[in-house]
């Protein structure tokens, strides 16, 4: 009887240890889990909400580095645009200075033909023709400046023969200048009382071209005439010298 109480009093110590320690155990992990699980899930909330954010600052961003690429873009094609003209401009005004010069050069030696004909042939408000040894070799040449549409040109014939001829089939034409946008006369003459005689000064039309003695050329350059900035005006005289007598000073 009594091994019997003894073993119902040990199996019962034996139950309350088990549950004792059941308690224990049972208490330290609730703990753990939650103090590990807890975390987390606020960790995984402020992960999902920092991402949200992210996604939000990402789209600005893109959409504020595309319009500010959009305006660099239209900038750069507005400045290449600016500097092509400018270049353009910068160029036609080049090549109507170095047609004007080589126009007084030629104008200024004009001279009696190889066949005998006076110096000047014609002239006109956009056109002159002229004798002149322009290549130095002892031969004279005929030249003819004419305006056709906005572009100058320049044609030489150089005389043949015995005596001398001009055949127009020897004709070389080739361009002195493009972009002239001229609204007056690029050539205007005088005889050789200018400046004293403005009543007769600048011949007009018909020229007599026995009474030139100095010549004006104007020319007015555009390669975009509807694009600022505005023309530019290149102009000079030129005495013609071996038909100079009284002209005035």
């Amino acid at each position: 009887m009594k091994s019997h109480e003894q073993n119902y009093l040990k199996q019962k110590s034996y139950r309350r240890i088990l549950s004792l320690l059941w308690y224990i155990f049972f208490q330290d992990t609730r703990k753990s889990v939650l103090k590990k699980y807890i975390p987390q899930k606020r960790q995984l909330y402020a992960v999902k909400s920092t991402f949200g954010i992210s996604l939000l600052e990402i789209t600005l961003s893109t959409g504020i580095l595309l319009i500010v690429a959009l305006l660099s873009y239209g900038f750069v094609i507005q400045l290449s645009k600016g500097q092509n003209y400018i270049l353009e401009h910068t160029s036609s005004t080049y090549q109507a200075q170095n047609a004007i010069n080589t126009m007084i050069k030629e104008l200024r030696e004009a001279a009696l033909s190889d066949s005998g004909a006076y110096p000047i042939e014609q002239a006109t408000n956009v056109s002159v023709t002229f004798y002149s040894d322009v290549d130095t070799d002892s031969a004279r040449e005929k030249i003819t400046y004419t305006l056709v549409g906005t572009t100058l040109n320049r044609t030489s014939i150089e005389p043949t023969g015995q005596p001398a001829k001009y055949k127009q089939s020897d004709a070389k034409t080739q361009t002195l200048t493009a972009n002239v946008i001229n609204a007056g006369p690029i050539f205007t003459y005088f005889n050789g009382s200018y400046p004293i005689d403005m009543t007769n000064n600048p011949l007009t039309a018909p020229i007599d071209v026995s009474q030139i003695r100095l010549i004006h050329v104007r020319l007015e350059i555009n390669p975009r005439p509807n694009v600022a900035p505005q023309s530019t005006l290149i102009e000079s005289d030129v005495q013609l010298r071996n038909l100079k007598d009284n002209l005035a000073e």
